[in-house]
Order: C-alpha cells, then sequence, then structure tokens
C-alpha cells in the first residue's frame, strides 16, 4: 500500500514540474527575439490595425485574458515545491507605455522535506486577487520592429491571498500545524495576506488586427508575513520566521475588447509623414538623435562643472526586521553626481541615520535600536522615453536606481522590562561601544525629481531605496535573517554648470521635431515648384503683351504733343475702333472753345471695365488737363440699343461715372472740373456696329 502511495506521489511530482516547466518555455522566446530583431521587412502580423477594426466606444483599449501556469513555493520545506494555478486579468491601456489590470489567481502550492528528522508534508490552497500597473519596454529592447513581438513588459503593484494552508507529518499523518484549519480534516475560514507581485512578461501577436494575443509571464508573490506555510517555520518546534513568497510562472491567452488606439509617438510620425519623407530619411534621424543620447552631443561650451550636481535629502527608514512594531526612525543623506547622458547619470549617496523596531520574541519583549552611516555608489537610469508619451514639463524625470553601498553601524538588543541587554553588534555590553561593524548592501530604488523654475538648475526629488545585504548582522544577530531596510526620502538638488544633458526631453520628440522640419521643408519647395509651374504661362503672356513704362510714357507724351498741335491747326484727328480715322474741326466761339468728340473709349458688351488701352487715352486727357488748369471735360456715356431704354440709360451713366472716378483718383482731377452726361441710346456713332455704340465721349473745352 506504501508503494502504491509513494508511486502515485512521484507521479504527481513529475506533472506538476512538467507544467511548471511547460509555462517558462515562452519565455525563451525571448532570446530568440534578441538573435533575431535585426530582421526588418514588412510587417506581415501587423499591430496596431485600426483600420480593419470597428470602435466598440467605451471598450476601446480594453483587453480581457485567461492563462494557466506552474507555482513554486519558496518556504522552509524546500523539496518538490510545484504544483499548479488558472487565472483571469481584465486591464485597459492608459497609453503606449502603460497598462493598468486587476488580476485573479486560483491554484494550489505545494512542497514538502525534512526538518529534525521528520518528513512533513504542506499542501495549500489559494486565491489572490491583485492590481498592477504594466510598463513596457519594447522600444528600449528591440532596436528594429519585431512583427509577431506585441511587447515586452514588467509588472508591479499590491494584491491578497485568501488561503487555507496544512502541515502534516507523513511518519504517522497526524495534523502538525496550519492556517484555515482547525486539525486534520476540519476547515474555517480562510486566512488573508497582503502581497505584492512583480515580474516580466512576454506577448506576442496572433493574426494581422493585434485584437488576440498570446503571453508568457513571470511573478514573484512578497509577502512579509509567515502564515502561507500555516505556520511551520514559525512553530515553537521549528522557531525560524520564514516570509512567505511564491513564483507563478504562466502561458495565456488576450482579447482585446475594443479598438486599441493608444498608438505611440513614432507610430504617429510615422503615419503623418510616411508620404513626404522617405523611411530612409526617418532611419537617419533616428540614429542622429540616439547617437546624440549615447554620446551627450551639446552646443554649449565644456566645462568641468557641466552635468554634475549635489543634493540634500531626508526623510524616513524602516527596518524590516524579526520584530515588526514600530519600525519607523528617521535618516539624513547628501548626493553628489553627473548626468552622463539624457538616460544615465552615476552619483555617490552618504546616508546618516537611525533605524528602530520592537516586539515580543522567545516570549520576551526586546527593542531593537540602530545608529548606522552608509555610502553607496549608484546608476540612475532614466525612464521618461517609457513612462511618458510626450515630454514632460513640470516633471524633470522618472527614474530607477541601483548599486552598491557599506554600512557601518551599531546595533543592540535590549529586554524592554528590565532594559537589560540581551545581544547586539558593535556594542561589549548595555553601555560600551566598540568598533562600527560594516556589512555590504545592495540598494535599489524609483525616483522622481521636479523642476523648480524654468531654468532647471534646481529641482526636488522624493525617492523609495530598498537596502539588502545577506548577513545578519543589522538586528545585533538576534536572527539568522538576512538585514532588510528602506529609506523613503525627499530632497533638494542644484546642477553646478551647464545642463547638456537633458533627461527630460523625450527621444521621440527630438525625432518629431527634426521629421516635422523636413516635412516643411520639403512642402515648401514642393509649393514652390508647383507655383512657378503654374505661374510660368501667365508671366510669358503678361510679357508678350504689356509695354515698358518707359515705352507708355513715351506714347502718352506723344499722343499730348500731337493734340496740341492739333488744337493749334484748329482740327483734331481720333481713331476708330475698325482702324478708321475721324478728322474734327474745332468749333471757335466767343470766350470759348470746344473739342467735339476729342476722344472716345469703347466698351465690351454690358460692361464697365477700363482696359489698360482705354486708361491709357484716360492719361492723355488727364495730363492735357493738368498742363492747362482752366480745361474742363464733358464726359458722356452711350450704349448700344440691345436690351431695354432705361437699362442702356442706367449703364451709359455708369460708364461717364467710371471714367470720372478713374480721372479723379488716379490723376488728382478735380470732380468740379469734370461734366458727367448719360444719353444712353440716343446719340448713336453707328447705325449698326453696336460696338461703336459702346462708348464714352470725352470732350475737352475752356
Amino acid at each position: 500500500m506504501d508503494s502504491i502511495i509513494r508511486n502515485q506521489n512521484r507521479m504527481i511530482y513529475k506533472i506538476r514540474k512538467l507544467i511548471f516547466l511547460f509555462s517558462i518555455v515562452g519565455l525563451s522566446t525571448l532570446s530568440y527575439a534578441q538573435t533575431n530583431n535585426s530582421t526588418s521587412g514588412n510587417n506581415f502580423y501587423g499591430t496596431n490595425n485600426d483600420a480593419s477594426q470597428k470602435s466598440n466606444g467605451l471598450l476601446d483599449n480594453w483587453y480581457f485574458g485567461l492563462n494557466a501556469g506552474g507555482t513554486m513555493m519558496l518556504s522552509t520545506l524546500r523539496e518538490k515545491p510545484y504544483s499548479w494555478a488558472v487565472g483571469a486579468s481584465f486591464g485597459k491601456q492608459i497609453n503606449s507605455k502603460l497598462d493598468i489590470q486587476v488580476n485573479f489567481l486560483n491554484g494550489k502550492m505545494h512542497t514538502e522535506g525534512f526538518y529534525s528528522n521528520l518528513f512533513f508534508v504542506n499542501d495549500v490552497n489559494f486565491m489572490d486577487a491583485s492590481l498592477v500597473l504594466k510598463l513596457k519596454l519594447k522600444s528600449l529592447l528591440f532596436k528594429n520592429s519585431l512583427p509577431f513581438i506585441d511587447d515586452f513588459y514588467v509588472f508591479g503593484g499590491y494584491g491578497f491571498t485568501f488561503f487555507n494552508s496544512k502541515v502534516t507529518n507523513t511518519a504517522d499523518n497526524s495534523f502538525f500545524t496550519g492556517r484555515g484549519w482547525a486539525n486534520d480534516s476540519i476547515k474555517t475560514n480562510k486566512v488573508r495576506s497582503p502581497f505584492i507581485p512583480i515580474g516580466l512578461g512576454l506577448a506576442f501577436n496572433v493574426d494581422k488586427s493585434g485584437r488576440y494575443k498570446l503571453t508568457t509571464e513571470f511573478t514573484y508573490h512578497y509577502s512579509s508575513d509567515n502564515e502561507l506555510d500555516g505556520g511551520f517555520s514559525s512553530s515553537p518546534q521549528v522557531n525560524a520566521p520564514f516570509a512567505s513568497h511564491y513564483i507563478y510562472t504562466s502561458l495565456g491567452f488576450v482579447y482585446n475588447l475594443g479598438v486599441h488606439s493608444a498608438s505611440s509617438p513614432e507610430k504617429v510620425i510615422a503615419k503623418a509623414v510616411k508620404e513626404k519623407v522617405k523611411p530612409a530619411k526617418i532611419k537617419n534621424i533616428k540614429t542622429q538623435e540616439a547617437k546624440k543620447v549615447r554620446t551627450n552631443t551639446g552646443d554649449s561650451k565644456s566645462s568641468l562643472l557641466n552635468n554634475w550636481y549635489a543634493g540634500i535629502n531626508g526623510g524616513v527608514t524602516t527596518m524590516l526586521a524579526t520584530m515588526r512594531e514600530k519600525p519607523y526612525s528617521w535618516g539624513v543623506g547628501v548626493v553628489l553626481g553627473n548626468q552622463l547622458n539624457r538616460k544615465l547619470a552615476i552619483q555617490t549617496n552618504l546616508l546618516y541615520g537611525k533605524m528602530h523596531s520592537e516586539g515580543l520574541y522567545g516570549g520576551l519583549p526586546l527593542v531593537n535600536d540602530v545608529n548606522f552611516t552608509d555610502a553607496s555608489l549608484l546608476l540612475k537610469f532614466n525612464l521618461n522615453d517609457i513612462i511618458f508619451t510626450r515630454s514632460p514639463k513640470l516633471i524633470r524625470e522618472f527614474y530607477i536606481f541601483g548599486g552598491a553601498g557599506v554600512t557601518f553601524f551599531n546595533s543592540k538588543v535590549n529586554n524592554s522590562t528590565d532594559l537589560s541587554f540581551v545581544t547586539g553588534r558593535g556594542w561589549a555590553n548595555d553601555s560600551t561601544k566598540t568598533s562600527k561593524i560594516k556589512t555590504p548592501f545592495i540598494p535599489l530604488g524609483i525616483g522622481m525629481s521636479f523642476n523648480l523654475g524654468n531654468t532647471g538648475r534646481y529641482h526636488l526629488t522624493t525617492e523609495f531605496a530598498y537596502r539588502y545585504s545577506s548577513d545578519n548582522e543589522l538586528d545585533g544577530g538576534l536572527t539568522s535573517h538576512a538585514s532588510h531596510y528602506t529609506y523613503g526620502s525627499l530632497g533638494f538638488v542644484y546642477n553646478f554648470g551647464k545642463q547638456t544633458a537633458l533627461p527630460q526631453q523625450l527621444l521621440a520628440d527630438a525625432i518629431e521635431e527634426k521629421v516635422t522640419s523636413s516635412v516643411l521643408k520639403q512642402v515648401k519647395n514642393d509649393i514652390t515648384t508647383i507655383v512657378q509651374e503654374e505661374t510660368k504661362p501667365l508671366k510669358e503672356e503678361l510679357s508678350g503683351q504689356s509695354k515698358t513704362i518707359a515705352s507708355l510714357q513715351a506714347e502718352v507724351e506723344s499722343r499730348i504733343n500731337d493734340l496740341n498741335n492739333k488744337i493749334k491747326e484748329g482740327v483734331i484727328t481720333t481713331q476708330l475702333p475698325d482702324g478708321s480715322t475721324q478728322t474734327i474741326p474745332l468749333n471757335n466761339q466767343a470766350g470759348s472753345a470746344a473739342v467735339s468728340s476729342l476722344t472716345s473709349i469703347y466698351f465690351a458688351f454690358n460692361s464697365l471695365y477700363l482696359t489698360p488701352d482705354m486708361q491709357r487715352e484716360i492719361a492723355v486727357i488727364a495730363r492735357m488737363m493738368k498742363k492747362n488748369r482752366k480745361l474742363k471735360c464733358e464726359i458722356a456715356g452711350n450704349a448700344s440699343n440691345v436690351g431695354s431704354p432705361e437699362y442702356n440709360l442706367m449703364l451709359s451713366q455708369k460708364r461717364s461715372e467710371a471714367v470720372a472716378r478713374f480721372l479723379s483718383n488716379e490723376f488728382g482731377i478735380k470732380n468740379n472740373r469734370l461734366i458727367i452726361k448719360s444719353n444712353g441710346i440716343t446719340d448713336p456713332l453707328a447705325k449698326n456696329l453696336h460696338k461703336i455704340n459702346r462708348r464714352v465721349d470725352m470732350q475737352l473745352f475752356w
């Protein structure tokens, strides 16, 4: 019977392991994609193909998914830690960089192993719910577009696990301990435990529309309590509390409910300029801008202080130790750093402060106090290109950082009841300090800085840093747990020299400026070319028909001289529209002299328009009147007999007024020297030639 049970257990273990291993196979595709990311070509799969999708309004950018995979429990018992789980997710794409998502997971966890020569089995039934933010990194990781990969992303958030956990002694199948179990057969209410999920994932396009995707994810769930193992590690027999950890690795399917309209800036740019700028030119612009980011090129003169900064900060320290009560204290620090380029900065941090924690341990009320100084060297990585779709105004940068450092400290643990010395590091007893203890640590964190003023020289910072050390010295040697503490701070930073490497401007905006400039230049050239082609025939026609100003002036002078001579001779000759001439004698009367039909201009049908030839005739009259201030001009309008007499009378009146207005406005002839008449059809010059009768006669008289 025992052999059958053992065989069944082995089979179950193999099935669990296969599920777990199968679920992580998808992550290996990332390495394949990186080795093949030089492949470009046409986008066969196509993403964000909005033209082929019908908008569903409120459902746009929302998606739903299902997943399944393997769980792995990290606990004191380390053998066969694999089991299974299934989950569902529901989320919304906020923009091209960020998603917000709700995850639900239901499954089992299992672990077993020897402890104190006894073999134990821990089984857990659990459900968890979490809210996470997904940060997309595809544009950062891949140089060229990969059509089958939708995105590579990291995520983190907060959630709760609801579970029943039972630990059994396999020697006699007796109930050892549990959470959510009264004994071996009676369940109680599920236990609730908060956790922090962090992980990474990869999404693959399934079809051209981009509506269907496959996903593979790796998620680490961390909880600071030790409930998930059924209280096994904190039981009196073990007395080695171990925080709850588990891993979930999955394969999933995602369906986009509506249209994915949150396009990235580069996609918008590409769509806007694809007809105007050749792809090779856009690629060249991107290469130039990326080179600026890497090489930190700037227009300002070089200086030793350029891009250097210093700052001060203050905040709260939190000690993560076995004793969890009142773990808060204070710290103050200074920083000195250099902005290497838009993406990277190197920085030295010095921090001085205190840490404190208290609580029950081994049935005793204990207090742990730590005085410390730490020094670290960090690299800061700017995430503006990932977080934001446009260069921010108030926010200078959003960044993550990591590095290495050393903490120098004195740690003392006292019994809070009688204040007796229990243990310590850097303390010989309750009142005698020895030399500080040195322990290395790894700082990791996130931060954000805000501009003060328009110069960009001053800015405020807020940071959260987690410091991890693998030894157990920080709590005075009370436990064997690794040393952890956090530091959350507010600070002020001053930039010494000129900033030739600004982290605030996004690479996408720099590319857009270049592309926009190229488009405007090309459009301007296109418009200039079109205008030149369209106006070329017109210019040629005008050039052929127009006379120079000098020749026109000479013609006017010649006509005036000819008129003066004719007046002196007593007769004047005018040219009719058909090319013939008419000689008219001057009528000399006592005290006055008038010229009959001195000159005439001829209009088109139903027209008031003064052509250039007609304007030249009027100019001759104007010149005569300006030379002879006593001359007056009678302007008589006429019309052909086409149409009603009333209309033609009005038309001839308007023709006379048009000539008088031209003499007044263009040549300054006063209105009291102009006599306007309207003959209508009553004074025809020709019997059947309508073009001869559509005229205005101008007579000069003394």
